[in-house]
């Protein structure tokens, strides 16, 4: 499948997943795994022209995203992969927050490291997933349009035809 490594790259660029000290944090499995969960949240909440089957046992999509150059659900599905990921590191300093160790002199406290992944997940891959969200169905590329009209005649409740004709009326006598 060739979605795997197009969404794994964008999946690690956008957790900061890089190998600059040899190793990668998450394994290819792990992201594949986290990618296929995404796509399964993503196609609840987005209607997109393709009709994509996505199986969480197999980690499989279908279609395959890449080979039908579905761009917006490539880049919707690595966003909320990145969400879920920052929110369980959110979730995992929160569990150690509170976390005071003391050896003799030395103490550790980690309290003000949970502030930064906080402000992560407010701007972060989570409020970029919601915006684009928001721009796609206002776009019009969407399915499911959120800007719906009525095109008809419309009159108030106040409405009086003699109203409109005032101006007239008002003219007329101005220049006799």
């Amino acid at each position: 499948m060739e979605w795997h490594g197009a969404m794994i790259n964008m999946l690690r660029v956008l957790i900061g997943d890089n190998a600059y000290s040899g190793t990668y944090v998450y394994t290819d499995s792990r992201l594949i795994e986290t990618l296929v969960v995404a796509a399964m949240y993503t196609t609840q909440e987005i209607k997109f022209a393709t009709d994509y089957t996505i199986d969480v046992v197999y980690s499989t999509i279908s279609p395959d995203p890449y080979v039908t150059s579905d761009r917006t659900f490539m880049n919707m599905t690595a966003l909320k992969a990145a969400c879920i990921i920052d929110q369980g590191t959110y979730r995992t300093k929160a569990v150690l927050s509170g976390l005071e160790a003391k050896c003799g002199p030395t103490t550790l406290k980690t309290l003000n490291h949970l502030d930064g992944f906080k402000e992560l997940l407010s701007m972060g891959p989570c409020a970029m997933f919601d915006k684009l969200k928001l721009d796609y169905e206002f776009s019009g590329d969407g399915l499911n349009n959120i800007i719906h009209f009525v095109l008809s005649p419309f009159a108030g409740n106040d409405f009086d035809p003699v109203d409109s004709f005032q101006t007239y009326y008002y003219s007329e006598r101005m220049i006799r």
